[in-house]
């Protein structure tokens, strides 16, 4: 009874989400196809393993251990963030999501911020207008959360 109670509410969530964007725009076009990113991820990982086979690690961290080897290249371990690096991720998130390059990053955000108040015109706190309209996009190999 479970199962057909969470497809219910899937596909009212997905009718519902039509009011702000169409499925369509939901899709987004890969390179790679999802087997190919998950059978190189595979074959690096178990390659990483039995180099490294700490079962407490994961595959990032253990090319971050293999990293030490190049000693001009930057720690980049999710546990040692710096501020440089932190940045570095915000900014590489902003350029992808939105790809004006004559924006600053301060405006892309503000770009974002436009978008949320055009989906939503009410006056209501920002999280609110997020939360309104819910986050439908796809993980890299297709499915929703």
């Amino acid at each position: 009874m479970k199962n057909s109670m969470d497809h219910y509410r899937r596909k009212i969530d997905i009718i519902e989400k039509e009011e702000y964007f169409k499925e369509e725009e939901f899709v987004k076009p890969f390179e790679k196809i999802f087997d190919e990113v998950k059978g190189e991820l595979t074959n690096l990982s178990i390659i990483l393993f039995d180099l490294l086979p700490d079962k407490s690690i994961g595959p990032e961290e253990r090319i971050e251990r293999l990293g030490r080897l190049i000693p001009s290249t930057i720690l980049e371990s999710e546990y040692h963030r710096t501020a440089r690096l932190k940045l570095n991720i915000i900014q590489r998130k902003l350029d992808y999501l939105v790809p004006d390059t004559s924006l600053s990053y301060e405006n892309k955000i503000k770009y974002l911020v436009s978008l949320a108040n055009k989906l939503v015109p009410e006056n209501i706190p920002f999280i609110e207008k997020l939360e309104k309209i819910n986050d439908y996009r796809r993980t890299d190999n297709g499915a929703r959360l």
